[in-house]
This record gives C-alpha cells, structure tokens and sequence, in this order.
C-alpha cells in the first residue's frame, strides 16, 4: 500500500509543478518576459493628440508625447484593484470607474482609495521608433 501512494505522489508531482510554473511563473525560477509596444510612426499613432492608448500584451497602457518631443508611458492599470483607468484629458487625470480613484498626470494618487502612483513604464525612442516597454522605470 505504501509503494502505491509513493507513486501515487511521484505521478502527480510533476502535474502539480507544470500547473504551478503556469499560474505563477515566478515561483518555478522562471522570469516573466516583457511585453513591448513598438511603432514606427508616431505620427499615426497620436493622430494630432498628445497621448495614445496602448497595448502591451494584454495590459493597457497610455503613451504621451510632451512638449520637447519626449515620450513617456504609464500603466492604466489601478493600484488599488487593478482596473482599466480613464484618462480624461479635460480634467488631466486619470479615473478608475471602479471604486472612483483619480490620479494626477504624473500618475501620482489624486483620490482614494488607491495609495500607490501609477506605474511609469520604459520608454525608447531611436531614429523615429518608440519602443515602451511593460517594465517599470
């Protein structure tokens, strides 16, 4: 009885480690890769306005173009549950509809609940091609 439970045990570990290593990649030893946004022609992409809505796999990001022709780029996802935030560029904030956040431009907390800033993203820009990069600065 002893032998069968030990391979009992010996059958599903493996089973267990492969589901383990999927939900949660981290805690098998195996790092995360970065999603990247990558375009060649910012032009099109803000379309006249300073900032664009982007994807980076499947997280929502927002991409803007300041006045010296720089671009930096932060998560929209909340801090507090992790909502899809809205950026309303006649208030220069961002609001989660979810439980009522607001953050400033800068991503720092305007409005509880949430009390960590947004997460700002890296950004590259070289020969006309930006590059942002689901990596916190």
């Amino acid at each position: 009885m002893r032998m069968l439970n030990g391979l009992g045990i010996t059958a599903i570990a493996p089973i267990a480690y492969a589901a383990v290593s999927y939900i949660y990649p981290p805690l098998a030893g195996r790092k995360e890769r970065a999603e990247q946004f990558i375009t060649d022609n910012p032009d099109k992409l803000f379309r006249g306005k300073n900032y664009a809505t982007i994807k980076l796999g499947d997280k929502d990001a927002i991409l803007f173009k300041k006045q010296d022709n720089t671009f930096e780029a932060m998560s929209l996802q909340c801090t507090h549950a992790g909502c899809t935030l809205l950026w309303q560029e006649q208030d220069n904030q961002f609001h989660c509809r979810c439980h009522g956040g607001i953050f400033r431009r800068d991503g720092s907390v305007a409005a509880a609940p949430p009390t960590e800033p947004l997460a700002r993203l890296t950004v590259r820009h070289v020969d006309g091609t930006i590059t942002v990069i689901d990596k916190p600065i």
